[in-house]
């Protein structure tokens, strides 16, 4: 019993870590701003004030925050534009990030097969296991900057919330959201893989995108704490002006 309640501290931390860090990232705290005190951040996300200080110091050991005795929690430089290696962000955070205004625009959702591709990206019994499949676009202005196909078995997010999100489509953005709010299952890190490939044939509404030109084709797997597949999404990043810096940190 005492274990449980570790790990459910834990992910209470991380949570609101990440809701913190996505609140910088969207520019919500800018650099050099004083974040809310425990007591406040406790109250704001539902959660103890040793959550809220547990998750405060998760970002000041990351370098996103910093303390000040007896003054607060203060938002870093490095906060709003440096994205690790091993740090999992969202492409609407990376394009908040660069000053940029952006849509996501749902083309269309269905229950279908999973395919052997997805089937053997998320350890699947059958290739006819069926999933949630549902292909967006991230546009800024008339331009795409990424579309992506995401796959989530209806065994982690269940079929009548599958069979709602085909008719709903403001339930499929952001995919974390959807299988938060329809399963028990979250998720805790990202295996990507990526490769230049020239686009195929994207049939998507409305966006003029034309056979072979040039793309970084991103393959990621979301999977759990106790290492689940739990969503697979196939993404085209367009060769747009978008930005990502790194910082090297030496320890």
């Amino acid at each position: 019993m005492q274990d449980t309640g570790v790990r459910k501290l834990a992910s209470r931390t991380s949570q609101l870590a990440d809701r913190v860090l996505d609140a910088i990232r969207s520019g919500q705290y800018r650099p050099g701003d004083q974040l809310p005190t425990e007591h406040a951040l406790a109250e704001r996300y539902g959660v103890s004030r040793a959550s809220a200080r547990a998750a405060l110091g998760m970002l000041a050991d990351r370098g996103f925050v910093y303390r000040l005795h007896g003054h607060g929690t203060f938002v870093s430089r490095r906060s709003a534009k440096v994205h690790t290696l091993n740090e999992a962000v969202s492409f609407g955070t990376m394009l908040t990030a660069q000053g940029l205004e952006y849509e996501v625009r749902v083309h269309d959702a269905q229950i279908d097969s999973a395919g052997l591709d997805v089937a053997d990206g998320l350890d699947l019994e059958s290739a006819d296991e069926l999933v949630l499949r549902f292909r967006k676009s991230f546009l800024v202005g008339s331009d795409a900057y990424m579309h992506n196909v995401n796959s989530v078995p209806l065994s982690v997010i269940g079929a009548d919330a599958a069979k709602r999100a085909c008719v709903d489509h403001a339930m499929l953005d952001p995919l974390d959201l959807l299988i938060d709010s329809h399963s028990a299952a979250s998720t805790a890190y990202v295996l990507s893989t990526l490769e230049p490939v020239a686009a195929p044939l994207l049939e998507y509404e409305d966006l003029d995108v034309e056979q072979g030109t040039p793309f970084i084709k991103v393959t990621e797997v979301g999977w759990t704490e106790k290492d689940r597949p739990i969503w697979h999404s196939v993404e085209f990043h367009s060769a747009s002006p978008l930005i990502m810096q790194v910082m090297r940190v030496k320890y």
